[in-house]
């Protein structure tokens, strides 16, 4: 929702910046499957690139579920 709210070129770079933010600290705690599917998604979405990172540390620690 949020993402489909602010859709203005200013907006976007915050945007971007807090979503890679919330993937980072997802892969960090371990979040349920869905969460984490609907932040790839909204990664996808935007066309942004998930980072290399935290698609890593996800697979090595996998999910709370």
């Amino acid at each position: 929702v949020l993402l489909d709210r602010y859709t203005d070129v200013r907006s976007q770079h915050h945007m971007r910046n807090a979503t890679t933010w919330l993937v980072n600290t997802a892969a960090k705690a371990r979040v349920d499957r869905e969460s984490w599917e609907m932040l790839l998604g909204a990664c996808a979405t935007r066309g942004w690139s998930i980072p290399f990172k935290a698609r890593l540390r996800r697979a090595l620690r996998g999910a709370s579920n």
